[in-house]
C-alpha cells in the first residue's frame, strides 16, 4: 500500500508543484492584502471589502480553473470573511475587522483578545496533525520506518512550517485555526472519511 502511495505521488509531482506555486500566490497576495489597515463601512455594509477581497483573488482563481466559495460571521465585536477556494483539498484565507474601529485585526490581535499565545495555537494544531499521522501509521496508511512526522509533514501534507500553515477565523465569538494542508490521494480520503470532526478546523 505505502508502495502504490509513493509510485501514486511521483506521477503526480507536477501537479502537486503547480499546486503549491498557485498557493504561494495566494498567500503572497493575502499577506499583501492583510498588510493593509481596512477599513469597512461605518453602518456595517461589508460588500466594499468582500468585492476587494474577491476581485484579488478572481483572475489567478479564473487562470487555474478553480472555484471558491466564501463565509462570513458576526460576533459581538469581529467580523469574519472566509475564502474557501475548491481544488483536490481546500485552501483558506480570511480576513478579521474590529467592528468598533472598522479595521483589520491583525493575528497578533486576535490572539490577544482570546488570551491564547501563537505558540499554545501552533501547538494545538501540531497536536490535530500528529493524531492524523499517528493514526495512518496504526491504520498501515504511512510507514513509520520510512516517514518521520516532519517527514509526513512535508511528503504528505506539504507543509514546511507548521506555524504558517492556518489561518485565524471567529465565528460563534470563539476563535478557530484552520488549516492548509495537502489531502490528495484516495488513501487520504479513506482515512478522513472515518473521522467524526472536520479535519481543518481546530478550536483554540
Amino acid at each position: 500500500m505505502n508502495k502504490k502511495v509513493g509510485e501514486n505521488m511521483k506521477k503526480n509531482k507536477k501537479l502537486i508543484m503547480c499546486v503549491v506555486v498557485f498557493i504561494g500566490l495566494l498567500t503572497f497576495l493575502y499577506l499583501d492584502f492583510s498588510k493593509k489597515r481596512m477599513k469597512v463601512d461605518v453602518d456595517g455594509d461589508y460588500s466594499a471589502l468582500v468585492n476587494d477581497v474577491l476581485k484579488m483573488l478572481e483572475k489567478n482563481l479564473k487562470q487555474n480553473n478553480l472555484k471558491y466559495e466564501t463565509e462570513e460571521y458576526k460576533n459581538d465585536n469581529i467580523y469574519s470573511f472566509l475564502v474557501k477556494v475548491k481544488d483536490k483539498y481546500p485552501y483558506f484565507i480570511s480576513y478579521n475587522i474590529d467592528l468598533k474601529t472598522k479595521e483589520s485585526i491583525s493575528s497578533e490581535e486576535l490572539y490577544s483578545r482570546f488570551n491564547i499565545t501563537k505558540t499554545e495555537a501552533t501547538n494545538k494544531v501540531v497536536k490535530r496533525l500528529l493524531k492524523f499521522y499517528n493514526e495512518e501509521v496504526d491504520a498501515g496508511y504511512i510507514s513509520l520506518d520510512k516517514y518521520s512526522f516532519e517527514e509526513y509533514l512535508s511528503y504528505y501534507r506539504g507543509i514546511e512550517e507548521i506555524e504558517y500553515c492556518y489561518i485565524l477565523v471567529v465565528k460563534n465569538n470563539k476563535l478557530y485555526a484552520y488549516i492548509n494542508f495537502e489531502n490528495n490521494n484516495q488513501y487520504d480520503k479513506e482515512y478522513f472519511s472515518k473521522l467524526n470532526i472536520d479535519p481543518y478546523i481546530v478550536e483554540l
